[in-house]
Parts: structure tokens; C-alpha cells; sequence
């Protein structure tokens, strides 16, 4: 690989990349970075740092499910790749009616619910004399 010693992680990952023409698993991507630096791959705090540095470069795309590849190799395919897709066709578009909405009761305890309770005949009444005597 054509790497100074002063490049980035994500430059790094970028060249190896470019030079095998192929998209990567994360981890096996930051694992190889690490090993060209001459770090340490245990070391949770330099996978860290390495990762981020991958993600914030533009000329790499998360491709999804794991996988980093290089933008340039297919913009329209990482494009839809990246993209979030509409969970129904037009969804952004469309406003519910009255009609769209299903009620969980039926007539029958909607009836119900217009009744009210009548208090006590007498609610100023002793417990242990309910005659009032």
C-alpha cells in the first residue's frame, strides 16, 4: 500500500479498500487497520478511535449489515443501500380518514359508557345504624 505513517485511520481504510476493490465487514476493516498502524486490536479504545474515523469520512459508505465500502464505486447503489425506504408506498403523502381508524368496542359497551352510577339514598348514613335510628 502506498500509506504514510501520518495518515488517518479512515485514509488508511480508504487505500486498502481502493486497493482490493472490495467492500469490507467493519470489524475486519478496522482490524486491519489497526494491524498496519502496529496498534494493539484489543485495545477497545483504538477500535473506537478507528471506527469513528471511518465513519466520519465521506469518501467511505456504510452499506448496511456491516459492510464499509468506498462511495465513488456505485453512487446510486449506495445511495439506496443508505436510504430508508417508505414502510408503505406514498406513506409520506397520504393523510387517515375517520374511516381508516378501527374502535376496539363495539356498540354494545358503547352504550354502556353513557349510563351513570346513582349515589346512596342517603349517604349521611351511620354504618352500624343504618335505619338512621
Amino acid at each position: 500500500m502506498n500509506m504514510q505513517p501520518h495518515q488517518t485511520p479512515a485514509e488508511i481504510a480508504y487505500q486498502f479498500m481502493k486497493r482490493e476493490a472490495k467492500a469490507m465487514q467493519a470489524r475486519d476493516l478496522i482490524d486491519t487497520v489497526i494491524r498496519y498502524m502496529g496498534m494493539d486490536v484489543e485495545d477497545i479504545r483504538v477500535k473506537a478511535k478507528v471506527y469513528t474515523s471511518i465513519n466520519l469520512d465521506p469518501r467511505l459508505a456504510f452499506l448496511g449489515k456491516g459492510i464499509w465500502g468506498i462511495r465513488d464505486w456505485s453512487p446510486k447503489a449506495i445511495e439506496e443501500a443508505t436510504s430508508m425506504p417508505d414502510l408503505l408506498p406514498g406513506e409520506g403523502s397520504y393523510q387517515p380518514k375517520a374511516g381508516d381508524y378501527q374502535y376496539l368496542w363495539d356498540d354494545e359497551d358503547a352504550d354502556d359508557d353513557d349510563e351513570e352510577e346513582e349515589p346512596p339514598a342517603n349517604s349521611e348514613e351511620d354504618p352500624e345504624n343504618p335505619a338512621g335510628k
